[in-house]
């Protein structure tokens, strides 16, 4: 997640969601439109494989004035209660 964020400067944190079957992750993005608060979150899935293992990846982006207010993605069961927060690493001036 991390390594996401050092790669999109636009990224200024990141949520991971707990879920047995795939990562779900919501990045923090100031630059994108608002989300339409009646459709909440829309996540886009990646899959694929590393090392042999099967990984699953469901990612959003929302503004900084949304976190925790927005619905999450359609399908989702853990709440913004569940997150952890991840910070951005520290960027060069």
């Amino acid at each position: 997640m991390v390594e996401n964020m050092e790669g999109n400067p636009e990224f200024t944190a990141g949520y991971w969601f707990p879920d047995e079957h795939e990562y779900r992750l919501v990045y923090v993005d100031p630059t994108i439109p608002p989300t339409d608060p009646d459709q909440g979150i829309a996540a886009f899935r990646l899959a694929g494989m590393e090392n042999g293992v099967e990984i699953t990846l469901s990612v959003g982006l929302v503004r900084p004035d949304e976190v925790g207010l927005v619905p999450l993605p359609a399908g989702w069961t853990q709440t913004w209660d569940d997150a952890t927060l991840v910070q951005a690493p520290e960027r060069a001036a």
